[in-house]
């Protein structure tokens, strides 16, 4: 418990919020769901995309919450209740989530991007633990709060700060040295403020096109969100990008000192690098490298084969010696990080000449990169693809996913990813939009997924490679007011069964 005008000592954002009520009551939680409110709870009214939480203050005061914090002017107040109004209440519920769970690990490690977060976050844990660092995880497939290695049971990459600073606070108390910490732009957006008070000790921004405008807007509101991630580093911290990071020119970058700048890059992309990476051989399987980076030059081979999850490596080694605690020179790199990751590039090869993929592409930006791969490492084989996009997300993408799909495949199964509460099936008819007229692909459309992976199998012919993408490690499939449990992996072992037993 802490005393609540504690949280907010020195702090210019509560000197333009209006207190009614008893500002020094004690305080032991905070959340922005009224079910979750119980005896000392700070509860978080804000205005969301379907509901207003202002909606639930009667209801989280009777579970027990004494301070309400709201944008809204209300039109009673109690004399038994604490109220704190302020146009930003998510930035709000950050500061006191922030303050009032700590204390914290000295170093948080950011990774954001577009793409590739998950993974670089995964190979950075990897590394920093076979080098004995005692090192936590938090990403979109997992966790480690110091006390091992788990599934993530969040939805979200970074998670609301009812979840995100107790989780801080546990690596804390379980005396881990460094988080790496997977860094949304949600996140980062001064929207939800949820990383605002926290100052990193170094970043990686695995590279940035374009993503989730139905909350950023613009692509130029989404960058600029992205680079928060710079602004909130500390003193010394270094950042990594890639090479050929497209935003160099931005005024955020060209302020930022160059000595603290460290840069990845793959076959003749910039090869004046700092981590560098050049292609022996490469297959379906795996990937044969020639790497160079500050501490280390050595020929390894690497599991997994497309070209992008080289790069998230590379960013991860950078981002270890440039952290001053790693010598990757003297480690056995390829034991650290040939380990599979969760629904990343997990190869299934169960039928004679007919592999199974599961990957988590789901952006523009992955599709191309994965299916250019494929096209390369099996020039010979037909690509057939299942996938969705989710609803109440970015709608921009729909059209530009199936145009690339279009392009490269011969047969295209559509399938719910995450609806919500849009259309499953106006969705998928958005995707197939983008399919442009003169490509040759047959186009399927099964809105039910299970149905669709087992038609899709089914359907699986020799010198045919099956790519399932956009679920990958999920455990469900969202819909409106209602989750479904669903395992890509399971439900597609289980249509092998059924088709090898015919």
């Amino acid at each position: 418990m802490k005393r609540l005008s504690a949280l907010w000592a020195n702090d210019k954002l509560f000197e333009s919020s209006r207190i009614v009520g008893n500002p020094d009551r004690q305080v032991g939680s905070i959340t922005f769901d009224s079910r979750r409110c119980t005896e000392q709870s700070i509860f978080v009214a804000q205005n969301g995309l379907h509901i207003d939480g202002h909606l639930f203050i009667d209801e989280a005061i009777h579970n027990g919450s004494c301070v309400i914090v709201h944008s809204e002017t209300l039109s009673s107040y109690r004399d038994d209740t604490t109220y704190i109004q302020n146009p930003q209440p998510a930035a709000v519920a950050s500061r006191l989530a922030h303050e009032l769970y700590g204390p914290y690990p000295r170093h948080i490690i950011a990774v954001t991007g577009t793409d590739g977060k998950s993974t670089t976050c995964e190979f950075l844990y990897r590394i920093l633990k076979a080098s004995n660092v005692r090192c936590a995880l938090l990403s979109t497939i997992s966790m480690d709060d110091g006390s091992g290695h788990r599934d993530s049971p969040f939805r979200q990459s970074t998670p609301e700060v009812e979840y995100l600073y107790p989780f801080l606070h546990r690596c804390y108390e379980n005396n881990v040295d460094m988080v790496v910490l997977e860094t949304t732009s949600h996140a980062l957006s001064h929207k939800t403020s949820r990383t605002a008070s926290l100052r990193f000790s170094g970043a990686v921004i695995t590279n940035i096109t374009s993503e989730h405008l139905d909350f950023h807007q613009t692509v130029e509101h989404y960058v600029n969100d992205k680079l928060n991630v710079v602004r909130q580093l500390k003193p010394e911290a270094p950042l990594v990008i890639s090479g050929d990071f497209s935003y160099k020119g931005h005024p955020v970058i060209r302020s930022f000192p160059p000595d603290r700048i460290r840069t990845f890059a793959m076959d003749e992309s910039d090869t004046s690098s700092c981590s560098y990476a050049e292609t022996i051989a490469v297959d379906i399987e795996s990937r044969r490298l020639r790497m160079r980076t500050k501490g280390m030059k050595a020929i390894m081979n690497f599991s997994f084969a497309p070209p992008v999850y080289t790069l998230n490596l590379l960013a991860a080694v950078s981002m270890a010696e440039s952290l001053g605690q790693v010598s990757v020179g003297e480690m056995d790199i390829e034991k650290a990080v040939n380990k599979p990751v969760a629904g990343r590039f997990h190869l299934i090869d169960r039928l004679e000449n007919a592999p199974v993929i599961i990957d988590f592409a789901h952006t523009e930006n992955s599709f191309e990169s994965l299916f250019s791969f494929i096209r390369t490492a099996l020039p010979s084989m037909r690509i057939v693809a299942l996938f969705g996009c989710a609803g109440e997300r970015d709608t921009s993408k729909r059209k530009p996913m199936g145009r690339i799909a279009g392009r490269y495949c011969h047969r295209i199964y559509l399938a719910d990813e995450d609806p919500r509460c849009e259309d499953p099936v106006q969705i998928l008819h958005q995707i197939q939009e983008g399919i442009e007229s003169a490509s040759r692909a047959v186009v399927r459309i099964i809105a039910d997924r299970p149905a669709a992976v087992a038609t899709a199998v089914e359907e699986l012919s020799p010198g045919e490679v099956l790519l399932l993408l956009g679920k990958g490690h999920e455990k469900s499939i969202e819909y409106c007011r209602k989750s479904v449990r669903y395992d890509e992996f399971d439900c597609v072992q289980k249509a092998l069964e059924g088709k090898m037993a015919l």
